[in-house]
């Protein structure tokens, strides 16, 4: 008999998962191979033209190339129908695989499993890389979507899969799918996504054994998992016959009782035609109105329940007083709308207010006043005499009690010119000149705030964001203080480290957490200016046709300090440690390259097995001890191929670790390393003296 089962996960690099070593297990393929007869049938799909002809490659470099805690793939597990042949089963799970990758031509590797012969199964994979048609090498796939030149940037990622009732319809849709494969089958058999409590049916929900467990069954080990699902069956065997029995007994009593059959069909009837077909149901006026049974007749039932008294009654039409219906020659009266749900995080006048967008007579309106000097000089609008109810003020409040400095820079912006005129204020300050900036972004002007140079603080921001990668921060401990939607789908979010951070120190965690979360690398410093929230974000780009500009948005202001903001600081300090020992060791080079006496000249390999030494001791991960041995040769003035040979002849256990692509995995790790600032500023000061790289004690 067909059973329900569906389940969704995701695969990201976070997590620990690796796309590769999935698609090989479902797949059966490679250290799996030994199992191969389990997997019934793949297909894969939509790849572009480097993985078409061995798609397992696509997968092998979503581990290589997609960004640090980046999904690597969606996987949908499900059961199928035990009824359908195999070609059936191959053609049922190819539809829905193409339901829920269409449109966006998502790439695809799905897998039909044996499942012991009692419990076929299919795992799909599926990729969040669009495949637009536009030819990338595997390398440039990966990386961030380029929407003004798509064709020098990574292929776009799709929010298909991301919003939290996916997995809800796609559940449902599984259910349409299949009861329609066992239809054309000549099945009557059906399945139903839905709980058993929600279908009305009194049994308890089976579990789903899983092709661990249906294979220890079938070898005659006991499960306590199998055991569990021998109870239930029996306890829901005993519920069908005791229904089975309950319904003979109905049916019998309901043969011997035709009157009352008769009854419920009067009754029946009266609920769904209305009086204006000459049903039964027209109220009688006679207290005398009794049915042969001696209860009151039908009519007397339905008091009040006319289809007027629910609204039904058609355009132009009223109840006469015998109950019917006749024109009046007019349109019914419209219901009042109810009154718009207002957002407190946004800014505007709250007549003439929308939710996501304004317009240029909004500002305008909003901007009311008489006229009156700013700080700086300038002609402003007056501050009103109550700001309670102005939501610019309550989005500014929220904002600034998360970033919590005593005092802020802010910066009003002429989009065109670029140049940035600057106030600074203290939060009261602040709020008594917001009929000011609303002049000034009425102008054409975006408004922007950050700490003020002197306060202590311990925010960082980190800008151009999508929605699933704030879910990423916070998942990894690194909770936003307070998240502002910029622009439709596009989030910058400031990040509380600590009470009191150094600026150097902010300025490196921004550059790492750029780099984790693949976001915008231009506002990786401690002193980047965001957008203050309650104001709309004047460039071109998000004005629609009509002139609308969108609200910046104050989505999120917890201001609590993220989990792992202690962590954050100790790499910091260790960063700038070594950036600093760098320096020193340049400078002790300086000094033996002057002397008469030179010091011995390890080779590369020497000194990166020297460094993997005590890193080894140090740390489990030996990812990160070839990270930073190999960070330290660069800084040391080591070219590439050096540090790339030192790699592959030092680097314990590596073709083990990097089975198949331990080049890739050398080459993007030094490429990294060349990228970090302390590394370029190193070698710099090596470059200037004209050293000789690796000149050790």
């Amino acid at each position: 008999m067909a059973n329900y089962h569906l389940n969704a996960s995701t695969g990201s690099r976070g997590g620990g998962q690796s796309a590769k070593a999935k698609a090989s297990y479902i797949q059966r393929e490679g250290r799996y191979a030994r199992d191969s007869a389990e997997v019934l049938h793949t297909k894969s799909s939509n790849m572009p033209g480097w993985a078409a002809d061995a798609p397992t490659g696509y997968w092998d470099a979503a581990d290589l190339y997609e960004r640090v805690n980046g999904r690597l793939f969606k996987e949908v597990e499900f059961s199928l129908p035990i009824e359908l042949t195999l070609p059936q089963q191959r053609e049922l799970v190819s539809e829905f695989a193409r339901h829920l990758t269409r449109g966006e031509c998502l790439p695809y590797t799905l897998a039909i499993h044996a499942g012991g012969g009692s419990n076929p199964h299919c795992h799909l994979m599926i990729s969040e890389r669009k495949n637009d048609g536009i030819e990338r090498p595997r390398e440039q796939w990966f990386k961030r979507y380029n929407g003004k030149k798509p064709d020098i940037g990574g292929a776009q990622k799709s929010e298909k899969l991301k919003p939290k009732n996916w997995l809800e319809q796609t559940r449902a849709d599984w259910s349409d799918y299949a009861n329609r494969a066992l239809d054309r089958a000549g099945y009557d058999d059906r399945i139903d996504h839905r709980t058993l409590e929600a279908q009305g049916i009194d049994r308890l929900p089976t579990i789903h054994l899983g092709p661990n467990v249906v294979e220890l069954e079938a070898k005659g080990i006991q499960t306590d998992r199998g055991d569990k699902a021998l109870s239930i069956e029996k306890v829901n065997a005993e519920i069908i016959d005791l229904q089975e029995h309950l319904e003979a007994i109905e049916h019998e009593r309901n043969r011997q009782s035709t009157g009352g059959q008769e009854h419920q069909r009067v009754r029946g009837a009266d609920r769904t035609a209305g009086p204006e077909f000459g049903s039964p149901s027209r109220r009688s006026n006679d207290p005398n109105n009794r049915n042969e049974e001696g209860q009151p007749g039908a009519g007397d039932n339905l008091d009040n329940r006319t289809n007027e008294s629910h609204g039904f009654l058609e355009a132009g039409s009223r109840r006469d007083e015998n109950g019917g219906r006749r024109s009046n020659g007019s349109q019914p009266e419209r219901p009042e709308r109810g009154e718009r749900v207002a957002l407190e995080v946004v800014g505007g006048n709250s007549d003439s207010f929308s939710d996501a967008y304004s317009s240029a007579a909004d500002r305008i309106v909003a901007l009311a006043g008489t006229a009156s000097n700013d700080p700086g000089g300038r002609n402003v609008a007056a501050v009103p005499t109550k700001l309670k109810g102005d939501r610019t003020t309550q989005a500014i409040a929220r904002q600034t009690k998360a970033m919590g400095c005593e005092r802020y820079d802010i910066g009003i912006r002429e989009p065109a010119t670029g140049q940035m005129m600057n106030r600074e204020w203290s939060h009261q300050e602040l709020l008594k000149n917001v009929a000011w900036l609303k002049r000034m972004n009425a102008q054409g002007n975006d408004i922007y705030i950050r700490p003020a140079a002197d306060v202590a603080h311990g925010l960082v921001l980190v800008d151009d964001l999508a929605e699933h990668e704030i879910d990423d921060m916070k998942a990894a401990g690194h909770e936003p203080a307070l998240v502002v939607e910029t622009s439709p789908k596009n989030y910058q979010a400031w990040v509380k480290v600590a009470d009191n951070a150094p600026d150097d120190h902010r300025g490196v965690i921004a550059r790492d957490l750029v780099q984790m979360y693949d976001a915008d690398a231009g506002s990786a410093d401690s002193r980047h200016y965001g957008r203050l929230a309650g104001f709309t974000n004047q460039k071109d780009e998000h004005t629609t046709r009509a002139g609308y500009q969108p609200w910046v948005l104050c989505r999120e202001s917890s201001g609590v300090a993220a989990t792992a903001g202690p962590q954050l600081m100790q790499q910091a300090s260790q960063t700038l440690d070594s950036i600093e020992q760098a320096k020193e060791k340049a400078h002790r080079l300086d000094t033996i390259a002057s002397s008469p006496d030179r010091w011995y000249h390890k080779s590369a390999v020497d000194e990166y097995r020297s460094e993997m030494k005590g890193l080894v001791k140090q740390f489990d991960d030996l990812s990160r001890c070839d990270f930073i041995a190999a960070m330290k040769l660069a800084s040391n003035g080591r070219d590439v191929n050096e540090i790339a040979q030192a790699m592959a002849e030092a680097s314990p256990a590596l073709a083990d670790r990097k089975a198949g692509h331990e080049a890739d995995y050398i080459e993007r790790t030094i490429k990294n390393v060349m990228e970090l600032p302390q590394v370029q500023a190193a070698r710099a000061i090596l470059a200037a003296n004209d050293h000789e790289p690796g000149l050790g004690m």
